[in-house]
C-alpha cells in the first residue's frame, strides 16, 4: 500500500498527525528510497524523543558562516558591499553572485546554501518588499494565490530552520530610504516597512515543503506561517539599520555580522 503513495497522499496522511515533531519524524521515515531515510543513529537524536534540537544528517556540514538573502533588483549593491566587506574579514559568505554553481536551478542552489549555513543575514528596504510600483514586491498586495517570491520564501525556510536548532541565528538588516545627500533615512520612521496581511501565501508554503523533502528533512515544524507572522518574526531578532552616513552605517552593520559569528 505505501508503495502506491504519491506525495500527495503521503502528506494528507501525516497531516492528521498533530504533534508536529511526530509528523516530522514520520515524513522522515517514509521515503521511498532508502538513502533518504534517516539511520537509526538519527532517529534516536531525533527532537520527538530526545526534547532537544534537529540533528543533521551525516554528510551535512556548516559551509557557510553567512547566507545573504536580499532582492536583486533593489540591494544589489548593498548585497555586494557587504559581502566583499565580511569576506575580507575572514568570513564564507553565500552569495548567489558567487556560490551559485553553473548551471544549478536558482532555487536548488539556495536551499542548499541555506541549509549548510550557519546565519541568514537579511536585507530590507522599501524597493525589496514595500516597492511603490511594483506589486510583487510590497509584501502589503501579497493574497492566498499569490506567486511564489523567493525572498520570502528564503525567510520562512530560513525561520524553520532556526526553529530546528540547524541555523544558530538570523539577522535583519534594515535598509532606509536614500536621501540626495547620500544619508539614509530611519527605516521605521520613514515608512520603511510593510503593513504585511495576515494571510498565509500558499505558493511559498508549498515550495517549503519540497524543499524540505528534497533536502531530506520532511515535512515542516510549523505549518502555515503568515506574510505577517513572518516578517513580524524575523524583525524580533536583533539586527542592523542602514540609517544616516553610508560608511558609518554599514561598518556597523559589518562588525555586528562579524561579532555574532565570531561569538
Amino acid at each position: 500500500m505505501v508503495y502506491n503513495w504519491t506525495d500527495e497522499i503521503k502528506q494528507e496522511k501525516l497531516s492528521r498527525v498533530t504533534d508536529h515533531l511526530m509528523r516530522n519524524l514520520l515524513s522522515l521515515l517514509l521515503n521511498k528510497d532508502p538513502k533518504a531515510r534517516p539511520d537509526t543513529e538519527h532517529v534516536l537524536s531525533h527532537p520527538f524523543l530526545t526534547g532537544g534540537a534537529f540533528s543533521r544528517f551525516q554528510g551535512d556540514e556548516r559551509k557557510w558562516d553567512i547566507y545573504l538573502s536580499y532582492r536583486v533588483e533593489s540591494d544589489l549593491i548593498h548585497a555586494t558591499d557587504l559581502y566583499e566587506a565580511l569576506t575580507q574579514r575572514g568570513l564564507h559568505v553565500w552569495w548567489d553572485r558567487k556560490c551559485l554553481q553553473s548551471g544549478q536551478i536558482w532555487e536548488e542552489g539556495f536551499c542548499a546554501g541555506l541549509v549548510t549555513s550557519r546565519y541568514l543575514v537579511c536585507l530590507m528596504s522599501r524597493g525589496a518588499i514595500k516597492h511603490p510600483t511594483v506589486d510583487s514586491y510590497n509584501f502589503e498586495t501579497l493574497t492566498v494565490g499569490s506567486r511564489c517570491d523567493n525572498v520570502l520564501l528564503e525567510w520562512r525556510l530560513g525561520l524553520e530552520l532556526k526553529e530546528r536548532g540547524m541555523i544558530d541565528g538570523i539577522f535583519p538588516v534594515m535598509i532606509g530610504d536614500t536621501g540626495p545627500d547620500g544619508r539614509y533615512s530611519d527605516y521605521f520612521k520613514s515608512g520603511c516597512s510593510p503593513n504585511a496581511p495576515d494571510i498565509v501565501v500558499e505558493s511559498v508554503e508549498a515550495k517549503l515543503k519540497e524543499y524540505l523533502n528534497q533536502e531530506g528533512l520532511g515535512l515542516p515544524y510549523r505549518d502555515n506561517m503568515s506574510v505577517r507572522l513572518i516578517l513580524n518574526t524575523i524583525l524580533g531578532n536583533q539586527g542592523g539599520f542602514f540609517t544616516g552616513n553610508s560608511q558609518t552605517c554599514i561598518l556597523a552593520v559589518i562588525d555586528s555580522v562579524t561579532e555574532m559569528v565570531q561569538r
